[in-house]
């Protein structure tokens, strides 16, 4: 084992711990064989992953055409009944309280019908298309942005931390496989962004600089894990991933999405639409979770900007089932359904 440090740019330090297993395996007549595991820390959060690459080889190799297959059965099996879907849009999906549903372009706002927040709505997209691929997203993504911007900006200046998230096909998390987006405002910010914010403003403290612009800084200057810059958004690999294939985007000059103008709003979305084009084309992945984390609190521009994180999930195939979406993974807060009174109530009842 042996610890390798790579300094980035003000306090950024790259840390990973490399470790060698070692083994007799069976399959190469019981010969030593020897892993490579390496724990990297995230310069932001400090918490640790293990990436192992050759675990890849143990998964069942998936044939395309039986996920092709079973992306075709499930839109072909849902179609008749989306309620995303033409019509059935106006009369099976809920209003705000005044009667009303936002549009913008081709995608609608409306209240989610089973909320984890006050103000957890749902972002329609083309409803008079029920089967979207990955890259197709691209077309609609400024009108998601406008959309929601002009949701928060409904919901007030209480309201200061907004996301804007995803769960592409049920690999991650989506319950119904029309495209739309999961959107919400919080007085308080979600557990991994607190974290981050909270980790930002103490290394202000400690260093008299931004932390977010030093790890943008550091991508470039290191070049390992840059893939484009466009403009004032810099994308690129995360050192530390939290799931698979993650990607940060991150604007180097703003931090709330409410004082975006329309040429923000393009680089946005040309930014985010280069990485599902990478994820659908070059990697071969159909299946996404994305979070966009945003703040109007004033305070924060010294210590924060405005931040994406994009991961791939596993390849749709017949009966596989997850219940981790965006909120799970990318915000850190599991969603539960049973309150623990009545778990205990019922589980009082077990004679021994």
């Amino acid at each position: 084992m042996y610890v390798e440090v790579v300094r980035g740019i003000g306090g950024i330090r790259y840390v990973k711990i490399i470790e060698i297993a070692k083994l007799r395996d069976p399959r190469l007549n019981f010969s030593i064989r020897e892993y490579v595991i390496e724990r990297r820390r995230d310069p932001l959060t400090g918490r640790w992953c293990r990436i192992n690459v050759e675990r890849a080889l143990r998964e069942r190799k998936v044939d395309e055409k039986e996920i092709e297959e079973c992306v075709d059965k499930i839109f072909k099996e849902t179609y008749n009944t989306c309620v995303f879907c033409r019509d059935r849009v106006e009369n099976l999906t809920p209003k705000f309280v005044d009667n009303t549903r936002i549009r913008f372009g081709k995608v609608i706002i409306t209240p989610n019908l089973y909320p984890f927040a006050d103000t957890h709505v749902i972002g329609i997209i083309d409803p008079d298309r029920h089967e979207i691929d990955v890259s197709d997203i691209c077309e609609y993504l400024e009108d998601i942005i406008h959309s929601c911007i002009e949701y928060f900006k409904k919901l007030g200046k209480d309201y200061k931390y907004h996301y804007i998230n995803m769960n592409f096909l049920f690999p991650a998390g989506s319950s119904i496989p029309h495209a739309h987006i999961q959107v919400f405002a919080s007085k308080y910010p979600s557990t991994y962004h607190y974290e981050i914010l909270r980790r930002c403003r103490l290394y202000y403290r400690k260093f008299l600089r931004n932390m977010m612009l030093d790890y943008v800084e550091s991508e470039i200057y290191l070049k390992d894990r840059l893939i484009r810059e466009i403009e004032s958004f810099t994308i690129f690999a995360a050192y530390s991933p939290k799931s698979y294939n993650e990607v940060h985007i991150v604007h180097r000059d703003e931090v709330d999405i409410l004082n975006f103008e329309d040429f923000d709003i393009k680089n946005l979305s040309k930014s985010i639409c280069l990485v599902l084009r990478g994820y659908r084309y070059v990697l071969g992945q159909r299946s996404f979770n994305f979070s966009i984390y945003s703040t109007s609190a004033s305070q924060n521009h010294r210590y924060f900007r405005l931040f994406m994180r994009l991961v791939t999930r596993k390849e749709p195939i017949p009966y596989y089932t997850n219940d981790i979406g965006f909120i799970e993974l990318l915000h850190e807060e599991p969603v539960i359904v049973t309150y623990p009174e009545d778990t205990a109530r019922k589980l009082r009842e077990v004679e021994l």
